[in-house]
């Protein structure tokens, strides 16, 4: 969105924001998902509230943040820098991938599998 100008028509700006709600909400389900799966057994609950205590404070600070931010250089300036920075954080997880996130040998129950036992 920070390279629309002025000029712009609104439909960019409809449809820039449709894509981002719905990247925003693949992103929360995915969020979700991960930490009750990868949450000790127990630690749900507080991992939980962690999170929505993190998301309740950013939601506060954001704004505030982000006004600053606009103020000093602009709305366009603003949306076109974190962008990039998003970009630059998205292309380094993936580049570490292996490193951030090893993958654990997991055992392979036979009831996962389908299989019952013939005793």
């Amino acid at each position: 969105m920070g390279l629309l100008t002025v000029g712009s028509q609104e439909i960019w700006s409809i449809l820039l924001g449709f894509v981002i709600g719905i990247g925003n909400g693949l992103c929360i389900v995915t969020y979700n998902y991960l930490l009750q799966k990868e949450s000790p057994e127990g630690m749900t609950g507080r991992i939980f509230g962690i999170q929505n205590m993190s998301t309740s404070t950013l939601m506060i600070g954001a704004p505030l943040i982000g006004g600053l931010l606009i103020h000093g250089m602009g709305v366009s300036k603003v949306f076109f820098w974190l962008g990039i920075l998003v970009l630059i954080i998205g292309i380094v997880c993936l580049a570490m991938q292996h490193v951030l996130w090893p993958v654990r040998p997991q055992s392979i129950h036979p009831k996962e599998l389908g299989e019952t036992s013939s005793i």
